[in-house]
């Protein structure tokens, strides 16, 4: 090699390394000074690290499940306690949450690692959260609040506990202060507008739902603006001593632990030192090296080292059992499946205490913003929860349509929007229906048809957001995947993002619903009842991909690969290759499909089948009638009693 050609090797070997050095020094140098080299945002961990008694979570198959020590609680999962439980949570990041009172509580939480940022909303449906949030001072766009039904409460690196009960909700502050808010439901845009107090060291506010309510509602009506509202609790000093004591052993349950860490590849628990000791024992007690630890259940933290656990039974020592501790251990003197089945029972009679005692007679029941509705054949009753406070008559050619915030109706050619409380919001024209029809309800807009062939779409606050007109009478309507499909007695046409995208003819004279379905993440395909005992299943041009022999009936959409055809006794389940599933057997007007299930129910027997899956709930009376609120089943029954329960 010539003299130049070494000098050039060489003076590129050195150029690399600089390179090298340079990119490193100066990707390191900003993620030091929290500059985001890759801005990928994602769930935040958490962990429980203390769990006394029965405390369940619910799995994304609808299903309860033990939780236990080293558990991390998902975003989607709802976890229960029940009587005299405790848990504790400890979040990636080092926040602390103590859960007590029969608490039920999901949390959401999206953390930025780059930059340390976090997003975390605490949502505690019931009972009491004890909080110990990290500092997230210096860090801008990081916020951590708790909410309940009546208030949100922001903080700022305190130690506070929060309870909503019997529809108030109290904050007392240990340390720091907590910025507290009344939970009204607002626009994004106008939240910042709500006022807020700030609770400090040794305080305490107290916000009621019914006061919560009564603000919505003269929001609704134009009354009062965001910005005109004054604040709805006031701050107290405590100075009862069962109080101050309460928030002294409160502030004790808080147990952070240093070292549990999360490995960032595969967010697992990373412990040093420490094992985690899982005992399970239904109706006995718990010791551990010699001091009574609780009931039942117990899954916990220990050093590395030796243990005696005991389990009592009236004092007599039933099962003793000395431990070295070197991996994690769970003794389990009570079958595991036993413990499942005590928890789930556990659930399932708290939730068969009635919600509300009502006398709507031989209605359908629904919630809609937490307020009870009935509907009769004639007209919707809207109550407060204790009694009727406004009836509204509709034309029985279209069934109203309830959701959680509106309600819509048809009435002499106009589609009637009003409140949970009956409050009109407004009326859309849109023409004469001649035959009875159904609502199609897709993403927050409720979509009707009349006579001549027009079909409007109105949100939930009464505007209307869809307009389309078609040649002929049309037979049925159906939307799912930002698709508006209209189907006449000869042609079907698609419009995607208000334009008729296509148009094509068939012969058929069934009403179709929710007939667009996708197949993985890009081919589209339309399922068309037709005449002659056929459905076909066509590309978006009308291209027939598939004929299935079958009745023409309503078509729902159970997910990307399933779809169902429904009548008034049955509902059939089939594969996008024209292979039936399964066929179920429903009660004529007694059954509902939502969220890829089918529900009905008979007597004292609520039953729900999925793709691979069947599931019936016990009740104590019989059944009238079964809606959905807010992922809960609302059941009305002969007795008048409202529940609000689980499946």
């Amino acid at each position: 090699m010539t003299r130049r050609g070494c000098f050039m090797k060489k003076l590129l070997t050195n150029l690399s390394i600089f390179l090298f050095l340079y990119s490193s020094f100066f990707i390191g140098g900003c993620q030091k000074k929290g500059v985001e080299i890759s801005d990928v945002k994602r769930e935040q961990k958490v962990v429980a690290t203390f769990v006394l008694g029965k405390v369940a979570k619910k799995l994304n198959n609808g299903e309860w499940d033990i939780v236990k020590v080293g558990d991390t609680i998902g975003s989607k999962e709802v976890v229960k306690l029940s009587e005299k439980s405790r848990l504790v949570l400890q979040t990636e990041t080092g926040s602390v949450i103590t859960l007590t009172d029969e608490a039920e509580v999901s949390i959401n939480s999206i953390l930025n690692p780059s930059s340390g940022d976090e997003n975390t909303e605490v949502k505690l449906s019931e009972g009491k959260a004890v909080v110990n949030p990290r500092d997230i001072k210096g860090l801008s766009n990081s916020s951590f609040s708790v909410r309940t039904p009546a208030m949100v409460a922001g903080v700022r690196g305190t130690v506070f506990s929060i309870e909503y009960k019997e529809g108030k909700s109290k904050v007392m502050v240990k340390e720091g202060k907590v910025a507290v808010k009344p939970a009204i439901k607002v626009e994004e845009s106008k939240q910042e507008k709500l006022p807020e107090i700030e609770v400090t060291e040794g305080q305490k506010t107290v916000i009621n739902k019914d006061d919560v309510k009564e603000l919505e509602k003269k929001l609704e009506e134009g009354k009062v603006e965001v910005n005109e509202i004054t604040s709805i609790s006031k701050v107290d000093n405590i100075v009862d001593e069962t109080e101050k004591k309460m928030l002294e052993d409160d502030a004790k349950q808080i147990v952070k632990f240093d070292n549990i860490k999360f490995d960032e590849n595969s967010g697992s628990v990373v412990k040093e030192d420490l094992y985690f000791v899982t005992v399970i024992a239904v109706g006995s007690d718990i010791y551990i090296n010699g001091e009574m630890k609780a009931k039942d259940y117990l899954s916990a933290s220990y050093p590395k080292g030796k243990i005696l656990i005991e389990i009592k039974q009236d004092q007599n020592i039933v099962m003793s059992k000395e431990v070295e501790l070197n991996s994690d251990i769970t003794v389990d003197y009570t079958p595991v499946e036993k413990m499942k089945e005590e928890i789930n029972k556990t659930i399932e009679n708290k939730e068969l205490s009635p919600l509300y005692k009502l006398n709507l007679g031989d209605s359908n029941v629904y919630i809609a913003s937490d307020n009870v509705i009935g509907l009769t054949e004639s007209k919707v009753i809207f109550t407060d929860n204790k009694k009727t406070i406004k009836e509204v008559f509709y034309d029985s050619k279209v069934k109203p349509f309830i959701t959680n915030k509106a309600v819509f109706t048809y009435e002499g050619g106009n589609v009637a929007v009003y409140s949970s409380e009956g409050n009109m919001i407004n009326k859309i024209k849109l023409g004469t229906i001649i035959f009875p029809t159904d609502f199609v309800f897709s993403n927050g807009i409720a979509y009707l048809y009349d006579s001549t062939g027009k079909v409007i779409g109105v949100n939930t606050k009464g505007q209307k957001v869809f307009e389309e007109k078609v040649r002929g009478s049309i037979s049925g309507i159906g939307v799912s995947n930002n698709y508006v499909v209209i189907a006449t007695v000869s042609n079907v046409y698609i419009v995607e993002n208000g334009k008729i995208i296509s148009e094509f003819g068939v012969d058929s004279s069934s009403k179709i619903i929710n007939k667009v379905s996708v197949i993985g993440d890009t081919k589209k395909m339309v399922i068309v009842p037709q005449d002659n005992n056929i459905i076909s299943l066509r590309d978006l041009s009308g291209n027939i991909l598939k004929k299935i022999s079958a009745v023409p009936g309503d078509i729902e959409t159970i997910n990307n690969d399933v779809f169902a055809v429904t009548y008034s006794n049955k509902v059939v389940f089939y594969n996008l290759d024209g292979s039936k599933i399964k066929e179920i057997k429903v009660q004529p007007k007694m059954y509902f499909i939502v969220n890829g299930y089918v529900y009905t129910w008979s007597e004292k027997k609520i039953f729900r089948y999925g793709i691979d899956s069947e599931k019936t709930r016990e009740m104590p009376e019989d059944v009238l009638s079964v809606s959905l609120y807010n992922n809960k089943m609302v059941v009305y029954t002969r007795g008048g009693n409202i529940y609000h329960i689980d499946f």
